[in-house]
């Protein structure tokens, strides 16, 4: 016998590049078995997830499609915010060439928050 998972596709965003704002950027949630799989991390991906029930902390796998920028100006906030929620291991992402570019580049760019996360008062964890 087959049993099929549970499953649900949540529009996180189906916004454009436009700055339109009653749409977030680009961003699909797909649940299944308890597990949010996201399809893009368009701007505000993140607070959109957490809008539709999902804990940030479980935000642990990504799926980018394309590098355009509004597919992508979320990531910095889906790399960090989950973490800082006690997200207790790191990110898995993939996408196209250059997508692990992408996110050393924002790891650098955020290289002394993640400093003073880990070594100052704030709020963190050693392995999210």
């Amino acid at each position: 016998m087959l049993l099929m998972a549970a499953a649900q596709v949540i529009l996180l965003g189906t916004g454009t590049p436009n700055a339109e704002p009653e749409r977030s950027g680009p961003a699909v949630a797909v649940v299944a078995n308890g597990v949010p799989y996201l399809v893009d991390c368009g701007p505000g991906v993140v607070r959109r997830a957490t809008a539709a029930h999902i804990k940030a902390s479980d935000l642990k796998l990504a799926f980018i499609t394309h590098l355009h920028s509004d597919h992508t100006t979320g990531l910095a906030d889906l790399i960090l915010a989950p973490w800082t929620l006690e997200r207790a291991e790191p990110l898995e992402l993939y996408g196209p060439r250059g997508v692990r570019a992408m996110a050393g580049h924002v790891l650098a760019a955020y290289r002394e928050d993640i400093r003073v996360r880990l070594n100052g008062g704030e709020p963190s964890n050693k392995t999210g």
